[in-house]
């Protein structure tokens, strides 16, 4: 696969598809908060996180963004 194919079908984020994944990060962090309260840090906020980069690649997925596009940008 040629770099020229990888790049055709990829869309902009609007401006709902960027904030998607920081909202539902924020919110998960205050359940974990409120839920767990002094021992949220031990566990539930690592959760939190790797949900939000989930929710992430699902929206870039959505967007045209290939994984090996997607595993370059962690990267």
């Amino acid at each position: 696969m040629n770099n020229k194919s990888e790049f055709t079908n990829q869309r902009e984020p609007s401006l709902v598809d960027a904030l998607i994944p920081v909202l539902s990060l924020v919110l998960m962090l205050i359940a974990s908060v409120n839920l767990y309260q002094d021992d949220s840090s031990y566990g539930a906020n690592q959760i939190a996180l790797l949900l939000a980069a989930l929710i992430a690649t699902v929206v870039g997925v959505k967007n045209g963004y290939q994984w090996k596009t997607i595993e370059k940008g962690i990267i």
